[in-house]
């Protein structure tokens, strides 16, 4: 989970919460046929 003191909160940014949490849906979810396609749900932008 993404929270403070736990192991996969730091570094504290937006973008490594989010990415951390697409990571985390994709790996449960494509051995059960799931797709790391998330129709620009995701997008990294300077």
């Amino acid at each position: 989970m993404i929270e403070p003191n736990k192991s996969c909160y730091l570094p504290n940014t937006v973008r490594d919460h989010a990415s951390y949490a697409f990571n985390s849906y994709w790996q449960k979810y494509k051995k059960h046929g799931g797709s790391c396609y998330f129709s620009a749900a995701a997008m990294v932008t300077n």
